[in-house]
């Protein structure tokens, strides 16, 4: 069995802690050849200067894993938003699938609909928009409400 693979926004994490350990000892390290070098000791100071040289590709290669897990993360972010949205989609579908299967038990199999005029549901609704008028009139100063009918 393969190991756990870590996501990308907790590698970028650790590989930022460890970039900015290595720039930390970077800086005691030139401090120390900085020293030796004034102290005049020679050998000291070369092998501080390889250690420096080393320390130094650690740090680019760090900031280079810094960049690749950020371009990692923003692409897992990416296709975390696509698969959140497709479930979404799938439990929206399985619902509507389920409102048609109700639906189409409770519609009566010999019965046609009941059919309404399209004139019924624009006077409802003007009684409720017009103050009770059921259907518009040429001028607004014609309009009268149902309770003074």
């Amino acid at each position: 069995m393969a190991p756990f693979k870590k996501k990308a926004e907790t590698r970028l994490a650790e590989a930022r802690a460890a970039l900015s350990d290595t720039s930390r000892q970077i800086g005691v390290i030139e401090a120390q050849r900085a020293k030796a070098i004034l102290d005049e000791d020679d050998t000291a100071a070369r092998k501080l200067d390889a250690q420096l040289e080393e320390l130094r590709r650690d740090a680019r290669i760090g900031a280079d894993r810094v960049r690749l897990l950020e371009q990692q993360a923003k692409e897992e972010e990416h296709a975390a938003i696509l698969r959140r949205r497709q479930d979404h989609v799938l439990r929206f579908q399985k619902k509507l699938q389920n409102a048609d299967e109700i639906a189409d038990e409770l519609k009566p199999a010999s019965r046609s609909p009941t059919r309404y005029s399209a004139s019924s549901f624009n006077c409802a609704r003007m009684r409720a928009s017009h103050g009770g008028v059921p259907r518009r009139t040429k001028w607004r100063s014609q309009l009268v409400p149902m309770a003074a009918r």
